[in-house]
C-alpha cells in the first residue's frame, strides 16, 4: 500500500483578538507558526483574508450583526490520520488568539473549532461563509492595497 493520502485544509485566524479588537503581538504570530510547522511542514500561508459582513434577512436572534474582520489564511496537506491533530492544534489556539471558534475546511466540508464543553452556537445556514453561492467574503487578499 503507498503512502497515505493527504486532504487539503484551509483555516482562518484573525488579525484582530475578540475582546480588545487590539492585533495579536508579533511573538504570538512567531509562536504559532513555529508550533504550526512542527505540526506540518507541507503549509503555505498566510495570504491576507478579508471578511465582509452582509446585512441578511436570516439572522439569529440576539446574534452579533456582523463585524468586519481580516484574517491570515493557511492552506495545509493533512493526512486523513492526522485530522484529529490539525483540530486539536487549533483548539489550543483559541485561547491564545482568544478567539470563540476557528473556521476551518477540510477538502470543502466547513467546520467551526470551538472550545470543548463550550455550547454551539447557533448558525444559520448564509453564515457559513464560503458553504453558499452568496458567499460574502472579498476575494482581494489584500492585493488591492
Amino acid at each position: 500500500m503507498g503512502p497515505e493520502r493527504l486532504k487539503e485544509c484551509s483555516f482562518l485566524m484573525p488579525l484582530l483578538r475578540n475582546t480588545s479588537r487590539l492585533p495579536h503581538e508579533p511573538f504570538v504570530w512567531r509562536e504559532f507558526q513555529n508550533e504550526l510547522q512542527k505540526m506540518s511542514k507541507d503549509f503555505s500561508g498566510p495570504q491576507k483574508h478579508r471578511i465582509v459582513p452582509v446585512m441578511e434577512v436570516e439572522t439569529v436572534p440576539g446574534a452579533c450583526g456582523g463585524v468586519p474582520d481580516e484574517s491570515r489564511k493557511y492552506f495545509l496537506a493533512v493526512p486523513k490520520s492526522r485530522l484529529k491533530d490539525l483540530r486539536d492544534f487549533l483548539r489550543r489556539q483559541l485561547a491564545r488568539f482568544d478567539q470563540e471558534s476557528i473556521y476551518l475546511s477540510v477538502g470543502g466540508d466547513v467546520e467551526f473549532i470551538e472550545r470543548k464543553g463550550a455550547m454551539a452556537s447557533p448558525r444559520s445556514k448564509s453564515s457559513q461563509i464560503g458553504a453558499q453561492d452568496n458567499e460574502s467574503i472579498s476575494t482581494d487578499y489584500g492585493e488591492a492595497g
